[in-house]
């Protein structure tokens, strides 16, 4: 477990505890000459040693919550910096299809089949990219499964961002390619592997061209996850069907005709079993060696500032009773 602070400088503001202190040090001398001339008993110790307590827990809990502790745990993870994976969705629109309205859809099973398959190779650092008619990182290789999750779940949106052009079919594999030329991998690797999620309804693209990008370097290994059932529909906001939208048939066979360009196998989405098999034979075997990871961080600010409320009140409190 360890402690870090997200804004140390705050903790600047203890020192807004030194007037106060030295006007309470200044005026219980002051009060003390008056009861020896006046000759009075002296009040009982705790009368002036509590609101002086009181005073300083107040300044210390709001310099720690201007200092934003946070609380994490740090644990050791087997990792191999051999190999990274790149679960690259497709976020085009046709992706939002279901069967009918509340069901999940394509985009959906597509994000729960992305960290399905990350989990069984966990060693191996793995990143997020979007993809429309353009590849864009969302999370770089990493052995963080929280970050993965997290990614997933909040980052990576229909749509968002929009494709480069008006198209009827926003997808092109072809980009898959910039996942190298972009250096979205860490250099020094001994192999690369995409794991591409789409519906498989995309644009013509040259399967040629990017075998020939992907052939630059150590290996890369692509597989493909499709995701598509003849049923589907695409629902607008207000509830109707996209009549513009119609699944289409022809896109498994465009698909596979595409991967066997790059020599890559085709997975229906009910195939979890082969599509497990498939990224373990990928990434293959190799040297691992521990590396230590940051939990998530638990930010102790909120609970600080109302502890702080304690020695407020006892100061008001105090006064009151005066």
């Amino acid at each position: 477990m360890s402690v870090s602070f997200l804004t140390p400088v705050g903790s600047l503001l203890a020192l807004l505890a030194i007037p106060p202190v030295v006007g309470l040090v200044l005026v219980y001398r002051r009060a003390r000459r008056a009861r020896e001339v006046l000759q009075l008993p002296e009040p009982e110790r705790k009368a002036w040693v509590l609101p002086a307590a009181a005073l300083l827990t107040l300044t210390g809990l709001l310099a720690l919550t201007a200092a934003q502790p946070v609380v994490s745990d740090a644990s050791l993870n087997s990792t191999r910096d051999d190999v990274e994976a790149i679960f690259l969705l497709d976020n085009s629109l046709s992706m939002s299809a279901v069967s009918s309205s509340g069901e999940a859809s394509r985009f959906d099973r597509a994000r729960a089949a992305a960290e399905r398959i990350r989990l069984a190779i966990p060693e191996v650092p793995a990143g997020v990219a979007s993809l429309t008619d353009r590849a864009l990182p969302h999370l770089f290789p990493t052995t963080d499964l929280d970050a993965f999750r997290n990614v997933l779940a909040r980052s990576v949106q229909i749509n968002r961002p929009p494709p480069l052009e008006f198209n009827l079919r926003a997808t092109s594999y072809e980009p898959i390619g910039d996942l190298l030329a972009r250096n979205y991998f860490s250099a020094g690797l001994d192999t690369r592997v995409v794991v591409v999620l789409s519906d498989g309804e995309s644009r013509s693209s040259s399967a040629a061209s990017l075998a020939a990008a992907l052939s630059v370097g150590p290996p890369t290994r692509v597989m493909f996850v499709r995701f598509w059932e003849q049923d589907e529909s695409i629902f607008l906001p207000d509830g109707s069907v996209d009549a513009e939208y119609r699944p289409d048939p022809s896109s498994e066979s465009q698909l596979r005709a595409f991967a066997s360009g790059l020599e890559a196998p085709v997975f229906d989405e009910g195939e979890e079993a082969e599509q497990v098999h498939a990224i373990e034979a990928a990434v293959g075997e190799g040297p691992t060696f521990a590396r230590r990871q940051r939990g998530e961080p638990f930010v102790l600010a909120p609970y600080l500032a109302g502890i702080a409320l304690l020695p407020l009140l006892f100061l008001l409190w105090t006064r009151n009773r005066a």
